[in-house]
């Protein structure tokens, strides 16, 4: 039972996480849409990216991988897309 609930635990942390990077992004391509600039959702997935890699879980690593491909994106992009 204990380790149900530890197990437990450290998927509801994961859960957290991601919600949480989730909810920087949409604001950041709220901000984005808005300002016509792609900086704040540089500086949104460079910071999901910091924050994952302080994580250290490597059940997140496919999110780390996706938000850097994301960054790679945005970065090549010139104009934001409205």
């Amino acid at each position: 039972q204990l380790e149900e609930l530890i197990q437990s635990m450290s998927r509801s942390r994961d859960e957290n996480v991601v919600g949480d990077i989730e909810a920087s992004i949409r604001v950041a391509m709220q901000q984005a849409q808005i300002t016509g600039s792609a900086e704040p959702l540089v500086a949104t997935l460079k910071q999901a990216d910091e924050r994952l890699q302080r994580y250290k879980q490597p059940r997140m690593e496919g999110v780390r991988r996706a938000a850097a491909r994301d960054l790679d994106r945005v970065k090549a992009v010139a104009v934001v897309d409205v």
